[in-house]
């Protein structure tokens, strides 16, 4: 099996590869930043889908229990 320091962690970032092993502490702290940012924005966009898809059911749900429109009587 091969070791894991062997083998360069490359990340490609603005269409350029980098080696993470040769990140600076400060370079590095930004970068796992940016993974933290990543990871929030994708826990946000679920948050959002179950959210506008809970919405639709309960707007359902209302216009299904709505009495008549005060504007549709018939005369």
């Amino acid at each position: 099996m091969e070791d894991e320091k062997e083998k360069p962690k490359v990340i490609m970032l603005d269409g350029k590869e980098y080696d993470l092993t040769t990140f600076s502490e400060i370079a590095m702290a930004n970068y796992t930043g940016v993974l933290i940012a990543d990871q929030e924005l994708k826990h946000i966009s679920h948050q959002e889908a179950m959210v506008k898809t809970a919405r639709i059911a309960y707007a359902s749900t209302l216009r299904e229990n709505l009495p008549p429109a005060m504007d549709s009587d018939t005369e």
